[in-house]
């Protein structure tokens, strides 16, 4: 028995437990007894057990497809209907009639269905997705472009700072004088010519 009915659900009693996420199948009769009963598929979203032993189990179902199922003569203005009671309503308009063609010259006219001949028809939507494709591959070919030439700056930047760094490091590496390092021979002579001139200028100053 039904407690409560909407176009998403309903809640209704039963002396029976019903597990929660069951799937559950209703019957529910149509306005003409004539008609079988409409068979709706819905799942059980929450259960309410019963208080005391005289109370029934409170099932709320939710419809898999929802929509105004319980055949009421005025429901609620926020109710709409079940997708199976909509009817496909194709649209018909009329035919336009054609425009009457004013009488012309013979020349004229003819000249008119060399260019309707000639005339190709052309898909507005077709060429304009055509034009934005080759709009996106041309914009697309610039920003690639563009970021080449800024990578290929960039590494050169990079390489040119290296070779600035490496050969900074090999002049320090010839300039600067080794730990333990002999002294060459112009180092010894230039040792051995400054205390014979110590000599002479101190027998000078004697």
């Amino acid at each position: 028995m039904t407690v409560g009915v909407n176009c998403y659900g309903c809640q209704y009693q039963t002396k029976n437990y019903v597990q929660k996420n069951s799937v559950v199948t209703i019957e529910i009769p149509r306005g003409d007894l004539k008609l079988s009963p409409r068979v709706i598929r819905g799942r059980v979203v929450w259960v309410q057990r019963p208080r005391t032993y005289r109370h029934l189990f409170l099932i709320g179902i939710e419809f898999d497809v929802p929509g105004n199922v319980w055949a009421m003569e005025s429901p609620p203005k926020d109710w709409f209907p079940h997708p199976e009671d909509e009817e496909l309503v194709i649209p018909v308009y009329p035919e336009a009639p054609e425009p009457k063609e004013p009488a012309g010259l013979p020349s004229r006219n003819l000249a008119e269905k060399r260019e309707n001949i000639l005339e190709i028809p052309v898909d507005s939507q077709q060429v304009m997705e055509t034009l934005v494709e080759a709009a996106v591959a041309k914009e697309i070919e610039r920003v690639r472009l563009q970021m080449d030439a800024q990578l290929d700056a960039a590494i050169e930047r990079a390489v040119k700072g290296l070779i600035e760094r490496v050969t900074d490091a090999a002049l320090e590496n010839l300039t600067a004088p080794r730990v333990g390092e002999s002294l060459t021979t112009e180092d010894k002579t230039a040792e051995a010519i400054t205390p014979k001139r110590r000599r002479k200028s101190s027998k000078q100053k004697i």
